[in-house]
């Protein structure tokens, strides 16, 4: 009951009384009414049961239940001018089919565009500081000869792309942490309430995106020292 799918995703908060019998729920029943009228709260109630059967047969049972239950609401709107309040069924077997069947194609849509996206990522960073790097290559040029180290040139060169990688990966981090609350509620939408596994889940995507960084920001720095310190047109014409 506390991991109930639909009261975890709710934006505010859920609390639960536990009271001695029925006739303390009628009471609390019949005080919302007396102040909320028409909107007041209804009673749901749950009634659960395991099967010591496979798949199949426990999708053949819940359709067999709805089949009385769908008799009873005809006969019941047949037979007086009431209203049949409903009743649903839902066993395991039959939301995990649903389940893996919308959020199978779900996760590979995700895998595609994280793919995407960080590719994406990846090229416009990496020409963008290429092509600052030429842009760049005079200046560093005019340092060196005014006496410049090469140690130097390597140490403001990392520190100025480490700030341009490194920034962006900090402000994603305090974004994701930030919406971790929105995420969790969302997730919940999805049956999911394992709140350690998507703390676990989150670091992973985070470690993962930042490890993509780590590498283009290695490669880029390479790139742009040889850029403005010359290395690479001397390899081109030697």
């Amino acid at each position: 009951m506390i991991s109930n799918g639909n009261n975890m995703a709710n934006m505010n908060s859920s609390f639960y009384l536990v009271v001695s019998g029925l006739e303390d729920i009628k009471a609390l029943e019949e005080g919302n009414v007396s102040v909320y009228g028409v909107n007041g709260s209804y009673e749901k109630w749950y009634y659960n049961f395991d099967l010591s059967c496979g798949d199949e047969e426990q999708i053949q049972i819940q359709n067999e239940i709805d089949k009385k239950i769908n008799a009873l609401a005809e006969q019941e709107s047949e037979e007086s001018d009431t209203l049949f309040f409903g009743a649903s069924t839902d066993s395991r077997a039959a939301s995990r089919a649903d389940y893996q069947a919308l959020y199978g194609g779900l996760f590979f849509l995700g895998i595609l565009l994280g793919v995407v996206f960080i590719l994406g990522m990846v090229l416009i960073i990496y020409y963008k500081q290429i092509t600052e790097g030429y842009e760049d290559q005079d200046r560093f040029q005019i340092l060196m000869k005014v006496g410049m180290t090469q140690k130097e040139v390597r140490q403001t060169i990392n520190s100025q792309v480490m700030t341009v990688f490194f920034l962006p990966l900090v402000a994603a981090g305090i974004h994701t942490a930030f919406a971790f609350p929105m995420i969790e509620k969302m997730v919940h939408l999805l049956a999911f309430s394992d709140r350690k596994f998507l703390i676990l889940v989150t670091v992973c995507s985070y470690l993962v995106f930042a490890l993509f960084y780590i590498i283009v920001y290695m490669v880029t720095s390479k790139q742009y020292y040889k850029i403005v310190s010359g290395k690479q047109e001397e390899s081109l014409f030697s």
